[in-house]
């Protein structure tokens, strides 16, 4: 888990995105692995997406979202399978594939379009369960 403290003394979180990893935790989503302050930002701003009813998980559950490195690129950033345990849902590098619908962002901003979506498809996929 990335606590506030250590992004805080790392130089690596601004105020927005302390207060994004905050959001999420409220929300029951703790974060790990090496995350920029984008990209927490980007996860928060999923969340915020979603209709204030979903913003929580159901029934106090609690998930981790973790950027594993180690792991192979993929076009969506998320891992095969993406819940690798059942509270550990795995991100990935994202290997710069471009689509018709987001051709027009910049590498950087399909990064963090995908982060966001990432968090939409955490949220819903515990409410569908």
């Amino acid at each position: 888990m990335v606590s506030l403290v250590a992004l805080l003394l790392c130089g690596a979180a601004s105020p927005d995105s302390a207060g994004a990893v905050e959001r999420l935790q409220k929300a029951g989503i703790e974060v790990g692995g090496p995350f920029t302050a984008e990209e927490i930002l980007a996860l928060a701003r999923g969340l915020d997406a979603l209709p204030e009813r979903l913003r929580v998980l159901p029934g106090g559950r609690r998930a981790r979202v973790f950027l594993d490195s180690s792991r192979a690129p993929s076009p969506s950033g998320m891992a095969e399978p993406e819940w690798t345990t059942p509270t550990t849902f795995v991100l990935t590098p994202q290997q710069g594939f471009v689509s018709f619908r987001d051709e027009t962002l910049d590498e950087n901003e399909r990064r963090l379009l995908w982060r966001s979506r990432a968090i939409v498809h955490l949220v819903l996929s515990r409410w569908d369960e």
